[in-house]
């Protein structure tokens, strides 16, 4: 419960300053890295309740914004966005137990392998959860899950690179 009402101030107080600011929305979201977080995981809260053929859209683009940070921020970002994502997934029930509590580990080697390509950074997060999931043992209802992940690596792969901002 700590961990829930920790997020949900951090949130409220950054959407407080979002819509408090006199500038464009889209111009303070740029500009500030923590406000572009909140909205991706208020984002991914709310698509998690979505799902089109069985695939869940808050899944998907959680897998996207994961690799994304861990493009940005390396194994820090990977492991943190994956931890986060996880517990937004679980507290609005769309994360199979097996699929998500996994993404930090992931994020953390996708962060490893960022500096090789994108598709080389995406394959070793789909390999460690998808090995990870095994170990632990999963059961058929996770196989769309899994699904949903590759989905998101897929597209991070093919996302332009302009659009993953990348601090230097």
């Amino acid at each position: 419960y700590f961990y829930v009402v920790s997020v949900s101030g951090v949130v409220t107080y950054y959407l407080s300053v979002l819509f408090g600011s006199t500038k464009d929305i889209r111009a303070v979201i740029a500009s500030d890295k923590y406000i572009a977080a909140t909205v991706y995981f208020i984002l991914i809260a709310v698509c998690s309740s979505f799902s089109v053929a069985g695939l869940n859209i808050g899944r998907i683009i959680a897998v996207v914004v994961i690799l994304s940070y861990s493009r940005n921020y390396r194994c820090a970002g990977g492991a943190i966005s994956g931890a986060l994502v996880s517990v937004t997934l679980l507290m609005c029930g769309a994360g199979n137990l097996h699929a998500t509590v996994f993404l930090g580990v992931s994020g953390i080697a996708s962060g490893i392998f960022m500096k090789y390509k994108r598709g080389t950074a995406a394959a070793a997060f789909l390999i460690v959860n998808i090995l990870s999931g095994a170990v632990a043992g999963y059961s058929m209802s996770d196989i769309v899950s899994y699904i949903d992940i590759v989905i998101g690596s897929v597209i991070f792969c093919f996302i332009p690179v302009e659009k993953i901002h990348v601090e230097e």
